[in-house]
């Protein structure tokens, strides 16, 4: 497996607030589908800009040849007590596949433990490379090049021990942050709270409309009567 030792440069939260201009954000992906950025979390707009990272043009003069995964794990949802008695909240996380098919992934964890009894309580959180616990249910996937997902491995190496908590600074922002910071867009996962089970459903809504299933296998033809 090929991964990249890097060094933190800054210390950064993985929720750091983004600048609200006052307007809505929207933005087509390659498909030429809509998505919105962000998540709704201390009043404002819906959605939020997106980093400058996002806004950049790309960078043509280096191929796009890695394939970067948002991938989810669907669990309990909010509603079900397994989701606060069992820890049953899934898991949402970033793969990665080179041209040399190797593959590599992070994701964001609580550091020893967490209690979801205790949502409002943040705790010291790290990155997981690679990250191997789960086993996915739906992915949104993007062709990257290689220096782009340099800025992302940045950002994780950045925020490898950032505070984790269950509302505001999870697994599943902490994937998104690192899909932005690549430059690309992914299917949103909540307004309110971004959790794997939201992602999961948008993205099985996003495959669908590309007549991918949630694991993006092309679904059979439907034959005509």
């Amino acid at each position: 497996m090929k991964s990249t030792e890097l060094k933190p440069t800054t210390s950064s939260n993985t929720n750091s607030q983004k600048e609200n201009t006052g307007k809505p954000f929207f933005q087509k992906d390659s498909e030429g589908d809509f998505f919105s950025k962000g998540n709704f979390l201390g009043g404002g707009n819906f959605f939020q800009p997106s980093s400058p990272s996002v806004q950049m043009k790309a960078n043509k003069s280096q191929p796009k040849d890695v394939k970067l995964t948002r991938a989810a794990d669907k669990d309990a949802e909010y509603w079900d007590e397994k989701y606060y008695k069992e820890y049953e909240i899934g898991h949402s996380w970033v793969m990665i596949e080179r041209a040399d098919k190797s593959k590599d992934s992070y994701g964001f964890w609580p550091l020893s433990g967490f209690d979801p009894s205790e949502c409002l309580k943040s705790v010291d959180g790290k990155v997981h490379h690679p990250d191997t616990a789960h086993t996915p249910t739906a992915m949104f996937s993007a062709m990257v090049s290689e220096d782009e997902l340099k800025k992302g491995e940045q950002f994780a190496a950045d925020n490898d021990t950032a505070d984790y908590n269950l509302l505001t600074n999870n697994c599943t922002s902490f994937a998104r942050d690192f899909f932005d910071e690549c430059g690309q867009i992914a299917p949103s996962a909540g307004l309110i709270i971004e959790d794997p089970n939201a992602l999961h459903d948008a993205i099985e809504e996003s495959n669908g409309w590309k007549g991918l299933d949630p694991l993006e296998t092309k679904k059979p033809s439907k034959k005509a009567k």
